[in-house]
């Protein structure tokens, strides 16, 4: 019994680690997101506004 709670205890901790390298991935995406985002906008604007001319 205490073996598979240790067992459990060790997949819990694996789980966590893995879960907190997937949050870095997911705040290094969405900042390279943001970075890309603001771009994007000012392109859609300018081709809007050139649509409109």
């Amino acid at each position: 019994m205490s073996l598979l709670k240790r067992l459990l205890e060790i997949d819990h901790i694996k789980v966590r680690m893995t879960s907190l390298k997937s949050m870095v991935g997911l705040n290094e995406a969405w900042r390279r997101m943001s970075v890309r985002i603001p771009k994007r906008k000012s392109n859609l604007t300018s081709t809007h506004l050139m649509c409109k001319k």
